[in-house]
């Protein structure tokens, strides 16, 4: 009787992992080691973190009149079935093999939004004439939430149905995103063909050729499987090779093709089924703050000589995004 309750709890805590943020999300975490004999370092990888979390780049800066600055960039929190976002960060230094609280320091860490550089790939085969006119609304709200996040991030859309169907625009910032949004209005090339790779292909080309100091994303929005790319195979295999954050969206339908929309998506958790076309709107508001929940943290402190190694954590406190 005691190992069928034992066995019933661990269900019942494997299945509430990813809702109860007592158990993922609540104390997030890495940690570096940092030394300054000569001059300052860090580790340019976490030394430990928890399973949830993901850092880009860590580096460090000597501003000069005693102080350094410990740079974590492109951090996301994301666990297999949500995505989070940061609501708090405390930092800690070891001491005596104790983690203490660094609140002596001025400026102890601050959390701002990285610049994100999005390309939107939008499905515009026949099949959503119906829905084309929310369609489009959503993928407007989508780049205003975007670019409205920090002064530099930007946005840029690709149409597409079949493989001789695919348009694409520039990247537009917050200064000149109503011409993006006018591109978007105007669109009427509707064909009855998918490219779906041929387009999330040349999304991801677009964030190569981009010059950009910041995080880059890619979002897939599709109703059906891939039906019109040539060589589809070496496609999919390039796309899923590219590091990009990339997020696709599925709605549910009679061309509908689960596989192709996970395979385009750079996790599990990225890639989502819609059901009701009602759903879409809220859908895609979702997707908009998750692309945007990554954050850079500066941890500034004393730029005394060090000759040993000491362990800095990098703890948050965060959200699940619903």
């Amino acid at each position: 009787m005691k190992k069928l309750i034992l066995i019933c709890l661990l269900m019942f805590c494997l299945a509430s992992c990813d809702k109860n943020p007592l158990w993922v999300g609540n104390k997030e975490f890495f940690t570096v080691k940092y030394s300054n004999s000569l001059l300052p370092s860090v580790s340019s990888t976490p030394t430990n973190q928890s399973p949830f979390i993901n850092v880009d780049k860590i580096s460090t800066l000597n501003l000069g009149n005693g102080t350094v600055q410990i740079i974590a960039e492109g951090i996301r929190i994301q666990s297999k079935s949500n995505n989070f976002e940061i609501k708090n960060i405390t930092i800690f230094e070891k001491d005596k093999k104790k983690f203490e609280v660094q609140d002596e320091f001025k400026n102890l860490s601050s959390s701002n939004k990285t610049d994100i550089a999005t390309v939107l790939v939008l499905d515009m085969s026949t099949s959503l004439e119906d829905l084309v006119f929310n369609l489009k609304d959503y993928a407007k709200s989508f780049v205003d939430k975007v670019v409205n996040s920090t002064e530099g991030s930007k946005v840029a859309v690709v149409f597409f149905s079949g493989k001789n169907d695919i348009i694409t625009t520039g990247f537009y910032d917050s200064s000149n995103s109503e011409v993006l949004k006018s591109l978007i209005d105007n669109y009427t090339n509707y064909q009855s063909r998918t490219a779906l790779f041929e387009a999330t292909s040349r999304g991801i080309d677009m964030l190569d050729n981009l010059t950009f100091n910041g995080s880059k994303a890619l979002v897939v929005f599709t109703d059906g499987g891939d039906n019109d790319s040539n060589n589809p195979q070496d496609l999919q295999n390039s796309i899923s090779n590219s590091k990009y954050l990339r997020i696709s969206i599925g709605l549910k339908g009679d061309d509908f093709d689960k596989d192709d929309l996970e395979s385009i998506a750079s996790s599990k958790s990225n890639s989502i089924v819609v059901k009701k076309k009602e759903n879409l709107k809220n859908i895609f508001d979702q997707v908009a703050r998750q692309i945007v929940s990554v954050y850079s943290v500066v941890y500034e402190r004393s730029d005394q000589i060090i000759s040993d190694k000491i362990e800095i954590k990098f703890e948050f406190e965060v959200d699940k995004i619903k």
